[in-house]
Formats: structure tokens, sequence, C-alpha cells
């Protein structure tokens, strides 16, 4: 489902992270935004990759594992 510019701007200003924005502000974020879908058990990034993307879960849930490796001395 592609949502409108009004129906992005609706949704941001209800994000905790962007509350303090302006109408005007959200709406040229929204502006910016593209919606992406993925499936169930999809890998969305990997640990460890660059960040260049910031994603908002608009409907559904996501799953983040984070791999923790144990130091030995040697």
């Amino acid at each position: 489902m592609m949502l409108s510019i009004d129906q992005k701007v609706s949704f941001l200003e209800k994000v905790s992270v962007f509350k303090t924005l302006t109408t005007e502000n959200c709406k040229a974020l929204a502006e910016m935004c593209e919606e992406e879908t993925f499936a169930p058990g999809d890998h969305i990034f990997q640990q460890g990759e660059l960040a260049g993307t910031l994603y908002i879960i608009v409907s559904g849930q996501v799953i983040l594992e984070r791999e923790i490796r144990s130091q030995t001395d040697t």
C-alpha cells in the first residue's frame, strides 16, 4: 500500500523522534521517503554494515539480532 504525502506526514508527526518537527519539516521528510516492503524472514541489513538508510516501520514487526563474540584470553 503506497501512502500519500499527507498520510506520510500524519504518520511521521506521530513518531517520537520527529515530534518536534514542524508540519513543513515533516512534509519535506515525507517527500524524501521511499516505501519498501519486506517478506517474513528477509534480512533488511546485516550487523557491521555501514548505515546509509533510516527505516521507519509503518506496519508489521522487525526482529533485531546481535551477534556477541566472546573474548577469551590466549
